[in-house]
């Protein structure tokens, strides 16, 4: 993955009312992003109207610029609005202290990636999407940890999963691309401790664990109506089972 924050690359520092990241003009590639310029009409056109025009001219400018800003209002709340290409290899905001918020990328090899900075400068969001299909979305605490990671791939497969502030993986919910689809949950220790999962056939089983990851209770249910619970020692053998069969037979210990 390129680095879309390397030197050279192109920048917009927005000084709209507001003060937070922003994008308003970006004038570098020559285009105007109807869409990102409502910040604040007035004062980011009108700002700009009083650097590069004389007193008498003033009063004729700021009534021109009323009625087209008027014409942008009315086109994006609801008219035919159209939308301008902008072509960069990277770009990036900044706020008005001049720190970056915001980096967006695409690269020669399909990738294209957008990250979130706050307003320490520190990591805290990132979105990518690769050539193949495949994309993941990525949230960090204020310690630049990861936290939670959601991903979709090319073959249909999806999960998401929770980490803790050391990093360690607590949790993990997935999805196939076969219909099967499971939740997973471990411990500080990585130890997991509850495994439930559905599968393509219809099947499903909810396992929980022990302290020392060794499965002590499974609860199931069968495609042909079977269901049961097992309980199991801590040397893993089985010392209660107990299930109802497809014709409405109980078995019990």
């Amino acid at each position: 993955m390129g680095n879309p924050a390397s030197d050279g690359q192109d920048q917009h520092h927005c000084d709209g009312a507001g003060g937070g990241a922003g994008v308003a003009v970006v004038d570098w590639c020559g285009v105007l992003g109807y869409a990102s310029v409502r910040l604040n009409y007035g004062q980011y056109f009108l700002g700009v109207t009083m650097v590069y025009f004389a007193p008498m001219e003033l009063q004729t400018q700021i009534e021109k610029l009323e009625a087209r800003i008027a014409a942008l209002e009315k086109m994006l709340d609801g008219g035919d609005a159209t939308f301008d290409t902008i072509i960069c290899k990277s770009w990036r905001v900044v706020d008005k202290d001049g720190k970056q918020r915001l980096i967006a990328g695409t690269f020669p090899n399909g990738h294209a990636s957008v990250l979130w900075f706050d307003k320490d400068g520190k990591l805290r969001i990132a979105a990518a999407t690769d050539a193949d299909g495949d994309a993941k979305v990525s949230w960090l605490d204020k310690d630049g940890n990861g936290r939670i990671i959601a991903t979709t791939n090319a073959d249909g497969d999806a999960g998401v999963s929770w980490l803790d502030k050391d990093e360690k993986v607590r949790i993990v919910a997935a999805t196939n691309a076969d219909g099967s689809a499971g939740v997973w949950w471990w411990d500080k220790d990585k130890e997991m401790r509850i495994d439930a999962v559905t599968r393509d056939n219809g099947s499903a089983s909810v396992s929980w664990f022990d302290k020392d990851g060794k499965r002590r209770i499974v609860a199931f249910t069968l495609p042909d109506g079977q269901a049961g619970v097992q309980l199991v020692d801590k040397d893993e053998w089985v010392r209660i089972s107990a299930g109802t069969n497809a014709d409405g037979t109980v078995e019990l210990p």
